[in-house]
């Protein structure tokens, strides 16, 4: 199955360069490719909202905030 632009992305958050960066579970290392730091942070982008994840590799099933199950994929602007 291929990926659609928002199908399976993330939105990565370094706390160390301050630096967002897309990813998909399949090809993250976690490591900030800017400057190499181990993340676990993730980014809502319904809400913004800013969380710590368990580990570099665990994906939420929702937003702790908002309740989104779609907080890893952008809006579909009609």
């Amino acid at each position: 199955m291929a990926l659609t632009p928002t199908h399976g992305r993330m939105i990565m958050y370094c706390e160390t360069c301050n630096h967002y960066f897309v990813t998909t579970p399949e090809t993250f290392s976690g490591d900030c490719p800017k400057c190499g730091y181990v993340t676990t942070k993730r980014r809502c982008t319904r809400c913004g909202h800013v969380w710590k994840a368990r580990t570099a590799l665990y994906v939420a099933q929702i937003c702790p905030k908002c309740k989104s199950p779609y907080w890893n994929r952008e809006r579909v602007k009609d």
